[in-house]
């Protein structure tokens, strides 16, 4: 596991109520290729983003995945 993947995770932990470590942990994850976990954590943040701040970014970033996804299969 990378130390950037190590560090969100952490942040996820402390700052569970928070979108912005999913969001963090969804990018990283997606770095990696490993966009079924990343659309996940993608999913948690745009469900605790409230007062829905990014999401611009954050339906940029669901398409990437999916689009990502269907290469993949």
């Amino acid at each position: 596991m990378s130390s950037a993947l190590e560090a969100a995770e952490m942040a996820c932990k402390i700052d569970k109520d928070k979108p912005r470590p999913w969001t963090t942990r969804a990018q990283i994850l997606m770095n990696l290729g490993n966009y079924e976990h990343a659309l996940m954590a993608l999913d948690k943040a745009i469900s605790l983003d409230k007062y829905k701040e990014e999401k611009d970014k954050h339906e940029s970033m669901r398409k990437q995945l999916l689009e990502a996804l269907g290469k993949k299969k």
